[in-house]
Parts: structure tokens; sequence; C-alpha cells
């Protein structure tokens, strides 16, 4: 299989579970209009209603998700193993947005995170990174826009939201190289 199509099946497993994530698939159908185009297609398809077929048998075997029967329906409920998976994808796939005007506010994100969630720390600046936050001492990080949703994502995410503050920032001296570094 190429790399494409794997790709794919993995792009058509994120998607069937995070919409079963979103309560109900009719919820789903609403809340996300591009799902309904792809169940469509995969109705009038044989060759994709055979691969999303297959994916939720994977997602079945591997316990993903479950089946059964209700008043001559089949139902397919997400299991806690797979709800577990779809927050990994959010976490994988979460980004900070820029918003067109700096409020001139810096939030920081300061953390004492105890030695026996040394992993979770790690995992966390990490993450802080990735989004693209700037380290302002070993376990401060800074960012210039709002990103409360997103931390306490993150920290609920690996278990840490008691060890972190979110804290908004009017100065702070010397930040041009802040600046500098955010475009700002």
């Amino acid at each position: 299989m190429l790399a494409e199509d794997k790709q794919k099946i993995i792009n058509i497993s994120k998607l069937i579970l995070k919409s079963l994530f979103s309560i109900s698939v009719s919820i789903a159908l609403i809340s996300l209009p591009k799902l309904a185009q792809v169940i469509k297609l995969f109705e009038t398809d044989k060759k994709y209603r055979n691969k999303f077929n297959r994916e939720i048998y994977r997602l079945k075997k591997y316990g993903y998700i479950k089946t059964y029967k209700k008043g001559g329906e089949i139902v397919i409920d997400i299991t806690k193993k797979g709800i577990k998976l779809v927050k990994k994808y959010n976490l994988e796939d979460l980004e900070l947005k820029k918003e067109p005007r700096w409020d001139k506010n810096w939030r920081m994100v300061l953390f004492d995170i105890p030695e026996n969630k040394k992993s979770a720390r790690a995992s966390l600046r990490r993450k802080l990174e990735q989004l693209g936050f700037l380290r302002y001492q070993k376990s401060v990080f800074i960012y210039p826009y709002s990103c409360r949703d997103e931390i306490n994502f993150i920290s609920n995410y690996f278990g840490v939201e008691n060890f972190i503050n979110y804290i908004i920032v009017k100065r702070i001296n010397n930040d041009k190289k802040f600046k500098k570094h955010f475009d700002l």
C-alpha cells in the first residue's frame, strides 16, 4: 500500500472517531458538514464504501468502537479506548491561531510539575515549543495571543492541570526580543 493511501485511511479513521466523539452521528452531520459529503461518497462509490467498511471493521477489531443493533439499525459507539485515541489526534492536530491584531498582552504558562510526572513535564515542554511558545525560563513559556482553552486541553491531556498556571501579563521588561521572535 502506498504511503498516500495509508494517510487517507488514517484520515478516514480520524474522521470516523472524531465524528463518533461528537455525541451522535446526526449531530456530527450538522456540526461537521464535510462528514456528510464523506458519507455520501461512501454510499455512492463501491470502492470507497468498501474502504469505509474495512476501516469500521479495523476500528472495531482494535477496540476503538463497538457496534450493536438497536431497533433494526446498526449503532456505532466510540469506546473509552477510542476516546483516548481521539484526544491524541486532537493533541496532534492542535494549532494556535494568531489573531489579526495583537492586544499587547503576553500569555505566560508557568508550571511546577513534580518529579514523579517527569515524562508529562517533558511532553508538555515539547508540545508548547511545537505550538510556537517561547521559553522564558525552564518552566515558564510565553505567547502573545489568547490560548487558555488550548492550554487547558494540553494540561488535561497530560494529567498535569493542577500544576499549571496561565497568566496574562500587560508588560515585560526588555520585551523587544519577544516581539521580534513573534513578529509583533
